[in-house]
């Protein structure tokens, strides 16, 4: 599937930023499901938050079926996001179509940064799992559990704990940490080298459950 550059004249819209910060249950009070995409190159992270970045507005569908789409002038790179709310769970599944409008291939990071907890922190744990390799939070009572899968081989890096503690912006690293009691916050780097006009896909799934078993019911039944 190729989603082409609908327009590179997009206007930043407010009513995208809620997509990209706090992508499931739009526009709704209780939301546990935040989390933030950003591109990193040559030292430096562009946070879709940021102005650079130009949005056309945001396309919502029937079925919980979210679009938006956005480019980046300077990168050249044009992103299209795709989120589908999944039935009868707390959970989405989001889709990023990354393209590479330069004339030569890029090497960036595609960033997943999560926090999705809003509510009790004081009990509180998260780790990576790496048999399934998926990343667990825990804060009573519930269990938010996140993964990703890239089209073509691609090297996945997971850490958890706060952004400033495991994301090593100089060199587009995580820092290597499995398990974290002290932050209910995780970054996920995908690690992309595209060529010249080639476009690639990052799927990513989140689930909300209330208890372990429901998580790994999640994983065995997305992560094929």
């Amino acid at each position: 599937m190729q989603i082409t550059t609908l327009n590179k004249s997009m206007s930043f819209s407010h009513e995208t930023q809620p997509f990209t910060h706090h992508n499931h249950s739009l526009n709704q009070p209780n939301n546990n499901l935040r989390s933030e995409i950003g591109i990193w190159k040559e030292g430096r992270t562009s946070w879709l938050r940021e102005d650079v970045w130009r949005f056309a507005p945001l396309y919502r569908r029937a079925g919980g079926i979210k679009l938006l789409t956005a480019y980046h002038p300077k990168l050249h790179l044009h992103l299209t996001i795709i989120e589908r709310d999944i039935t009868n769970r707390c959970a989405y599944h989001r889709q990023v179509f990354i393209r590479n409008e330069e004339a030569n291939s890029q090497q960036i990071v595609l960033v997943l940064h999560q926090k999705p907890f809003l509510g009790n922190t004081k009990r509180a744990m998260s780790f990576y799992a790496p048999e399934s390799k998926a990343l667990v939070h825990y804060s009573h009572p519930h269990y938010t559990t996140t993964f990703v899968k890239g089209m073509k081989a691609s090297a996945v890096e997971y850490a958890v704990g706060g952004i400033d503690s495991v994301w090593q912006e100089d060199n587009g690293h995580t820092i290597v940490r499995p398990l974290c009691a002290e932050s209910h916050e995780s970054v996920m780097a995908v690690k992309l080298n595209l060529s010249s006009h080639e476009e690639t896909r990052v799927d990513q799934w989140m689930d909300v459950s209330r208890s372990m078993v429901g998580s790994e019911t999640f994983i065995n039944d997305f992560l094929q």
